[in-house]
C-alpha cells in the first residue's frame, strides 16, 4: 500500500475509510507515464466513479495509473473548455480524502500533489457538476495530462503541505541572518524567537516573533520569495520583507503581507526578514534577465510592444501573435482591453499577465464572431456562457494566467479587466504585461 500525505493542504493522512458507492463497477485504469504529455478525452467514456469533491455526479470520466517511486507526485490536467475534477486514489474504489481539487473554472488546469513511497496510483480525471441537473448538464471534452516526480535529495524530505524541503532556521537577529540558498523549499519555526524587527512597509504592526534569513543574488534579475505558515491546527499568517540591509525598514524592496513578492535586484547580498508566530515554510528563487531582457515591473521582460489603444471593446481589439509582449494599462474604473488572436486547430494558446503584474487582473477567453457583446463581468465566478474560458489569478501573482487547446481554426478574443467582486465597482489604474505565446 502506498502511503500518502498531502501537498497543499494542511492536514496529514494515510487514506481514507469510505468508498465513492460504486465498488462493483469495472475499473480499466490506463497508463500514465511520469514526465510524458498525455492526451485523453472523457467525451465517449461512461460514469465509472464519481470524484470525492465537485461535486461531481454521474459525469464521465477516465481513469489512469501512474508507477513510480518515492518523492513529491505531481499530476496536472489542462481540459479543452470544460471543467475538469482530478483526484489521485489508491485504488478504484478508494478516495484519498483531501487528494480532490476543483479549485478553477472551465478551461483551467487543475493540479493536485502528494508525497508518495514508491508504489502506484491512481489518478480519476472527471466532470464537475451533477451531469443529470439542467442547470449543469454534461461536463466532459478532450484534455492533456502530465504525471511528474520530484525525487527528495538529500537532506531534504517530501513535508506535507510543502513537498521536499529541508529543515533550516532563520537568525534571531540581523547579526545571526542565515543563508538562505535559491530554489530550495526549507521550514522552520519561530515560536521561541523574539519580536525586535520592525519597520515594515506593508501589513498592519504586531507584536509576533521575527527571523532573518540572508540571500545572494548571482546576477541582476527577478527575486521571488515565498514564506507561509504550515502549522495542521491554525497556521499563522505570515509577513516578509526584502531588505538591501536588515535594518532598512523604510529601504524596503518588496514587502508581502501575506509572505509573498518579488522584486527586480542587481547582483548582491540582501535579506529576508519573516513574521509570524510557529511553524513556517520558505523558498526563495531567482531568475536571471536574459541578454535582451530588462528587468522592469518586477519581472525580466524581452522588449514590449505597446499597447494600441482605443481596443476596449471586440470591434478595435489589438491584434497579436505568439510571443508577443504587451505593455498594457487598466484606467481607473471598470475599464476594459480586447486583444485578438489566430489560432489554428489543434493549436495551444498560453496568455499571461504574470510579468508586470501591478493590478488585480482577470481574462476571459471568447471565440469569434461573438453571438452578442460579451457582459460586463469582473470575475470568474459570474462569467457569462459565451466565455470558452475564463482565468484569474495564478500560483504566484493575482494576475491572471491560463491555456486553452482550439478545437476550431479562427479568430479568438482576450478580455482583461479589472478583478471586482461585482460588475460596476471601480477600481485603481494599473499596469500589467501580457504574455502570450502559441503551440
Amino acid at each position: 500500500m502506498t502511503a500518502y500525505r498531502l501537498v497543499g493542504i494542511s492536514l496529514a493522512l494515510a487514506a481514507a475509510s469510505c468508498g465513492d458507492g460504486k465498488p462493483d463497477r469495472p475499473c480499466a485504469a490506463q497508463p500514465l507515464p511520469v514526465e510524458v504529455e498525455t492526451r485523453g478525452d472523457t467525451s465517449a467514456s461512461g460514469s465509472s466513479r464519481d470524484a470525492f469533491c465537485g461535486p461531481s455526479l454521474s459525469q464521465a470520466d477516465v481513469m489512469y495509473r501512474v508507477d513510480h517511486g518515492a518523492g513529491l507526485l505531481s499530476v496536472t490536467v489542462a481540459p479543452s473548455g470544460w471543467d475538469p475534477v482530478l483526484e489521485l486514489r489508491e485504488d478504484c474504489s478508494l478516495p484519498i480524502a483531501g487528494l480532490c481539487v476543483d479549485g478553477g473554472y472551465a478551461g483551467e488546469e487543475e493540479s493536485v500533489s502528494a508525497c508518495v513511497e514508491e508504489g502506484g496510483t491512481l489518478v480519476l480525471v472527471d466532470g464537475y457538476g451533477d451531469a443529470n441537473d439542467p442547470d449543469n448538464g454534461p461536463a466532459s471534452g478532450s484534455f492533456t495530462i502530465r504525471a511528474s516526480l520530484e525525487p527528495c535529495a538529500e537532506g531534504t524530505a517530501c513535508r506535507s503541505g510543502v513537498g521536499c524541503a529541508g529543515d533550516l532556521q532563520p537568525g534571531d537577529t540581523c547579526e545571526a541572518a542565515v543563508p538562505l540558498p535559491l530554489d530550495a523549499a526549507v521550514v522552520g519555526d519561530t515560536t521561541r524567537m523574539a519580536d525586535d524587527i520592525s519597520g515594515f512597509g506593508c501589513g498592519e504592526p504586531t507584536a509576533t516573533p521575527d527571523g532573518v534569513f540572508a540571500i545572494e543574488a548571482p546576477a541582476t534579475g527577478t527575486l521571488f520569495f515565498e514564506v507561509r505558515g504550515t502549522s495542521a491546527d491554525a497556521p499563522s499568517s505570515f509577513l516578509a520583507a526584502l531588505r538591501p540591509s536588515c535594518a532598512a525598514g523604510q529601504g524596503e524592496i518588496a514587502c508581502g503581507p501575506v509572505g509573498m513578492g518579488q522584486a527586480c535586484v542587481p547582483a548582491g547580498a540582501y535579506t529576508l526578514v519573516v513574521e509570524g508566530d510557529g511553524p513556517f515554510a520558505a523558498k526563495a528563487s531567482f531568475t536571471e534577465c536574459a541578454r535582451g531582457e530588462s528587468c522592469r515591473h518586477g519581472s525580466c521582460l524581452p522588449p514590449l510592444t505597446p499597447e494600441a489603444e482605443p481596443n476596449d471593446d471586440p470591434k478595435n481589439a489589438q491584434r497579436v501573435s505568439g510571443g508577443a509582449f504587451v505593455e498594457a494599462r487598466l484606467d481607473p474604473g471598470t475599464d476594459v482591453d480586447f486583444f485578438r488572436v489566430h489560432l489554428a486547430a489543434g493549436q495551444t494558446l498560453s496568455f499571461s499577465a504574470e510579468r508586470g503584474c501591478e493590478t488585480d487582473t482577470v481574462i476571459a477567453l471568447y471565440a469569434e464572431p461573438l453571438p452578442e457583446p460579451p457582459a460586463a463581468t469582473p470575475n470568474c465566478v459570474d462569467a457569462d456562457r459565451d466565455q470558452l474560458l475564463c482565468a484569474d489569478d495564478s500560483d504566484r501573482v493575482p494576475c491572471a494566467a491560463g491555456s486553452f487547446v482550439a478545437s476550431a481554426g479562427g479568430d479568438y478574443l482576450l478580455r482583461v479587466v479589472h478583478w471586482a467582486y461585482a460588475a460596476g465597482e471601480e477600481a485603481e489604474a494599473g499596469g500589467y504585461v501580457l504574455e502570450v505565446q502559441i503551440d
